[in-house]
């Protein structure tokens, strides 16, 4: 009898534990479910535009090409999408597109704030004219850009920019070591010789094959070619064995 009275007891115990257990796991359940009710009605709010506005926008960079109208009619458009729902990489795209933009940076800061950091293009040399070399040995096209006299002209086929851009790239370290004039020009024409032009001077350097040996030459005797002519406008190394000069 007290056995039966000892399970009996035991099997109350248990049927208290599993209530207990499914009544808290509902609870539980319930607890989550609100929460998760909760954040979804948080994510459908934070989605309206009106709930999150953008209410201030900073442009950071030193811009001298890039107008204030240019970047508002990329930003602005896209402004009344809300704080949680800005595509700041459409922005940063869209602004990329504008031609003297380099480098654009777009971030979101909170409550209400997006901030732009712009890096214009800095152009080194024109190219035909139209184009101009980046720092970075890029072309890019301004529209309706006019190639400024300070900028050194490079000319050559359309298939050639790199091949030109390089050559002077190495003309200017070798011109740097040796403390010669910058160069205002340099041309590879259809027959691929180089022609490059020194401030009243115009240099003949001859075909690609004899390109290092003639530079180097010239560096090495340019100095006492000006000290004996005063007046010297035209320098030819397309000779194996000497140069012309008048």
């Amino acid at each position: 009898m007290l056995q039966k009275n000892k399970k009996h007891a035991s099997e109350k115990i248990l049927t208290k534990q599993f209530w207990r257990f499914y009544t808290g796991l509902a609870i539980l359940l319930v607890v989550f479910g609100c929460i998760a009710v909760a954040i979804s009605n948080f994510f459908q709010y934070a989605k309206k535009p009106e709930s999150f506005p953008i209410r201030t926008v900073i442009v950071d960079g030193h811009l001298i090409h890039t107008s204030q109208q240019e970047i508002e009619s990329v930003v602005l458009p896209i402004l009344p999408t809300g704080f949680f729902t800005l595509p700041v990489d459409t922005i940063k795209q869209k602004l990329l597109q504008l031609p003297w933009l380099q480098s654009v940076s777009v971030h979101r800061r909170w409550p209400d704030q997006l901030t732009i950091q712009l890096i214009e293009q800095q152009a080194l040399a024109c190219w035909e004219g139209q184009s101009l070399f980046n720092t970075r040995g890029e072309l890019f096209t301004p529209p309706a850009y006019q190639c400024s006299d300070k900028l050194v002209k490079l000319v050559g086929a359309e298939d050639q920019s790199a091949i030109v851009w390089m050559a002077y790239e190495k003309i200017s370290a070798l011109f740097e070591k040796y403390s010669m004039p910058a160069i205002t020009q340099l041309l590879e024409d259809d027959s691929k010789n180089w022609q490059l032009s020194l401030p009243g001077v115009t240099v003949f350097l001859g075909p690609q094959v004899n390109f290092d040996r003639n530079l180097q030459r010239l560096v090495n005797i340019y100095p006492q070619l000006v000290k004996e002519n005063p007046t010297l406008t035209r320098i030819d190394m397309r000779y194996p064995m000497g140069v012309t000069v008048s």
